[in-house]
């Protein structure tokens, strides 16, 4: 149960009501409402991750739930795993990802993608290793990319995680309308 209540719509400024009708009924989105002046910047910067940038679907997915793992943000993980299983992960992947970078199921870039994960979560920063493997991957674009992808959801696990926000009633979420964001 969420630490505090979800607000009432009909309570919020229009701007928010406004994008909030745009967006998937998700309780992140209903959660972060509360704080109306950051939620329109935090929905674009996600919406950038997801949409709008140069990694891979899955190698995206792969990371954004390795990080919601090792934050324990059951949210994450759940949201997550469906987008990575919807742009093709397989199943022994996404189950792999709670074993960690050095399972056999990956492929040598998402080794390095996800060892560069777990060590910015663990140690706030990727080693000088991990840093070089993945920059001579992705180069430059990519690997600010997986450094902003890697932070954004480490402050979205921490924030679902302090906050206590509900596992989404997917019944209520398929029936919704469709949109962007963490």
């Amino acid at each position: 149960m969420a630490r505090i209540g979800y607000p009432d719509p009909q309570r919020l400024d229009e701007p928010t009501r406004a994008l909030l009708a745009k967006l998937r009924q998700a309780n992140v989105f209903r959660m972060l409402a509360h704080a109306a002046p950051a939620l329109r910047p935090l929905v674009q910067l996600g919406s950038a991750l997801l949409y709008q940038g140069t990694l891979d679907p899955a190698l995206r997915e792969l990371v954004i739930v390795r990080v919601g793992h090792l934050c324990g943000s059951a949210y994450e993980v759940h949201q997550h795993e469906r987008l990575a299983a919807a742009v093709g992960v397989p199943a022994a992947k996404r189950a792999a990802l709670r074993r960690g970078p050095q399972a056999p199921a990956f492929t040598p870039l998402e080794r390095a993608a996800l060892r560069f994960a777990d060590e910015a979560v663990r140690d706030g920063r990727a080693g000088d290793a991990s840093f070089a493997q993945v920059h001579a991957a992705l180069g430059e674009v990519g690997t600010v990319e997986l450094t902003l992808l890697v932070g954004y959801y480490l402050m979205m696990a921490r924030v679902l995680l302090g906050l206590d926000v509900d596992l989404d009633d997917e019944a209520k979420l398929s029936a919704a309308p469709r949109g962007a964001g963490p």
